[in-house]
């Protein structure tokens, strides 16, 4: 839930709110969203001008930890963020732990590729349909 309650509502354009309404498929149920902006009423299916990715949100602010990532880190939905956020933390503590000179050890800043902040979740909303994976 955090990717959707505090990551995703950061992704779209300040005054756009986003509305979900589910949809059966003959693959499955797909999420459709749809942008409603406040100060005018327009509704649309199609993301505003302007969303980007979380990541690419805090680049844009300068904000230092976020680079080429030298990490790919993905995680189960169904495991709790906090879990994640442990994992995480585990992994750079082993790394620290390791000598310097092993071949495992990453030297520098561990950037991770961490899904929930790199994809852009307004624009790719289902995991298989054809309005975001054509070639399904």
């Amino acid at each position: 839930m955090v990717c959707h309650t505090m990551f995703k509502p950061a992704t779209v354009p300040e005054g756009w709110v986003e509305a979900v309404t589910a949809e059966a498929r003959p693959w499955g149920t797909i999420y459709l969203p749809r942008y409603n902006h406040v100060a005018s009423g327009v509704v649309q299916s199609a993301p505003p001008p302007g969303t980007a990715s979380f990541a690419a949100r805090l680049a844009a602010l300068g904000h230092t930890g976020v680079g080429k990532a030298n990490v790919f880190f993905s995680h189960a939905w169904k495991v709790k963020y906090l879990d994640v956020v442990k994992c995480m933390r585990s992994f750079g503590d082993k790394n620290r732990a390791l000598p310097a000179g092993d071949p495992a050890k990453i030297e520098g800043p561990i950037l991770f590729w961490f899904d929930c902040v790199v994809v852009d979740e307004v624009r790719c909303y289902c995991c298989c349909c054809p309005r975001c994976y054509p070639r399904c």
